[in-house]
């Protein structure tokens, strides 16, 4: 069963690379000089408040907010909701979830059908698993830390789901 979206309160690492790299330049970082990535995580960031751009005589520059530069300070604390997890990627992440992170674990390529391929690609993009050479020359993709930090966030509130509705049966029931 796919699980709902996952409400995660956390930066992902594409969007505090891009925010150490808003804040080391005061005078913004024109937009044409994102990669796709950076640019991934502009939009999210652009729509939670942290980020804006503004065109400054001929190119569009990307600056923090005050309230970035803030949320920066706080060491990138927040009660907001960043994003959510949706049950596809949360089965993407169980799926990669094959061993510690150091050796050469994962999942083929070859082992992903299309559209878990597309939701592999948009999880490297956004730092949670990342593709790398395997052992028969075909590419490998695997968890990052930030992805098994994700994984076990999302494994605590089904076991907390789980033992609540469980309490709720026996209570139910006597």
């Amino acid at each position: 069963m796919t699980p709902k979206p996952f409400p995660w309160r956390k930066l992902t690492p594409s969007q505090v690379a891009l925010m150490e790299r808003l804040a080391a330049e005061n005078d913004g970082i024109p937009i044409s000089r994102l990669e796709y990535r950076e640019l991934l995580a502009l939009d999210e960031l652009q729509k939670l408040g942290f980020v804006e751009s503004r065109a400054n005589r001929r190119k569009l520059l990307a600056f923090l907010t005050p309230r970035g530069r803030e949320l920066k300070a706080d060491g990138y604390r927040t009660d907001l909701v960043i994003l959510r997890i949706t049950g596809p990627q949360i089965d993407l992440l169980k799926f990669l979830k094959d061993g510690p992170i150091e050796d050469s674990v994962g999942q083929p390529m070859t082992a992903l059908s299309g559209a878990l391929y597309d939701v592999c690609r948009r999880m490297t993009l956004r730092g949670w698993a990342e593709w790398y050479p395997g052992w028969n020359g075909k590419q490998w993709a695997r968890l990052t830390p930030a992805g098994f930090e994700v994984l076990n966030a999302v494994g605590a509130h089904e076991h907390t789901v789980i033992q609540f509705d469980t309490l709720r049966r026996r209570r139910g029931t006597t």
